[in-house]
């Protein structure tokens, strides 16, 4: 039998990414940029963290379950007990970012809890090479190391103004980005072989079964809330949760954690423009120059992400990784 050699244009054929993925990814990162205000809005309504969260999840979940009953149960009988293992600990990691992630902006001004929480590809590529024994390529690496450094670039350069207490602020917003690692590093695996609907509504449901009992036990209430802050609470499950979350976790089926979690390095600057029209937030110099510094890491470790795509010789994505 003949073996005919591949040409790096063939292994880069092989390996190519729909233009949905990135198309859902820009999508992504502008519902999730709007998330911080939002959140502001919804706590200066008099909705709790673990109410935010809480909403967020359980209305996410409802308006799945029509699209899910509808053409995914044949989906959800294939699934495996450890796909429903991993599934539901993947959803109590969501669950958790969740509350740290709106406490976090209880303390701290948008800008700060953003630039933390998306230090997670620290936190990412830490669990992808202790548990999936990810390698990671030297651009992937630098473009890492600019993103994180262009983030703290940006939280230098910001005041204390919109934030009661910034230390606690970001520390609880460091350990939302850490539990958003986790997830996305569960997720890795299982959306290789998940259909986007079916991952994203179990994942959700997990969510909102392991906060309904925490919200009983701390009798936090459900209704009673101004029409304001159920608004904002929708439009963080219409933005962010569905579209923004939905886009990233639909991008794992391609790319790895760590790469998609550095791509949404690029928030950010976006939530600083945001603060800058919202709410009149100025950026420093620091804040501009920050900024840069991100895109430039974002952009090597793309490059670095198709030199090692082309030498790895990967195969082209499972079916299943896209949505039907």
């Amino acid at each position: 039998m003949t073996t005919i050699a591949q040409t790096p244009a063939r292994r880069a054929e092989q390996t190519a990414v729909p233009h949905s993925v990135y198309i859902a990814l820009a999508i992504g990162i502008l519902a999730g940029a709007s998330a911080a205000l939002s959140t502001k809005y919804a706590l200066a309504e008099g909705a709790s963290p673990l109410m935010i969260a809480f909403f967020r999840l359980s209305a996410a979940t409802l308006l799945l379950t029509p699209i899910i009953l509808a053409k995914y149960r044949d989906d959800l009988r294939t699934l495996t007990r450890r796909d429903l293992l991993l599934l539901s600990v993947g959803g109590i990691w969501m669950a958790l970012h969740f509350v740290f992630w709106s406490a976090s902006l209880a303390y701290a001004s948008v800008l700060v809890a953003t630039v933390i929480v998306c230090s997670s590809p620290i936190w990412t590529a830490i669990f992808e090479i202790a548990f999936l024994r990810a390698r990671l390529t030297r651009m992937i690496l630098i473009g890492l190391i600019l993103a994180v450094g262009g983030n703290i670039v940006i939280a230098l350069g910001s005041s204390a103004d919109g934030g009661s207490n910034q230390a606690l602020g970001g520390f609880i917003a460091m350990v939302a980005a850490i539990v958003i690692a986790a997830q996305r590093t569960v997720g890795r695996s299982l959306r290789l072989h998940i259909p986007l609907f079916p991952y994203l509504w179990l994942m959700y449901l997990a969510g909102t079964l392991t906060l309904l009992p925490i919200m009983l036990a701390t009798q936090t209430p459900i209704l009673g809330y101004t029409p304001s802050a159920y608004f904002w609470m929708f439009l963080l499950t219409l933005l962010p949760q569905l579209l923004g979350h939905g886009a990233f976790n639909y991008a794992l089926g391609y790319f790895s954690a760590t790469f998609t979690s550095l791509i949404i390095q690029t928030q950010p600057p976006i939530a600083s423009a945001v603060a800058f029209f919202a709410l009149g937030e100025v950026p420093s110099w620091l804040q501009v120059i920050g900024s840069g510094v991100i895109v430039a890491g974002v952009i090597m470790a793309i490059q670095g992400r198709r030199v090692a795509s082309v030498a790895a010789n990967l195969p082209p994505p499972p079916a299943g990784a896209s949505p039907h």
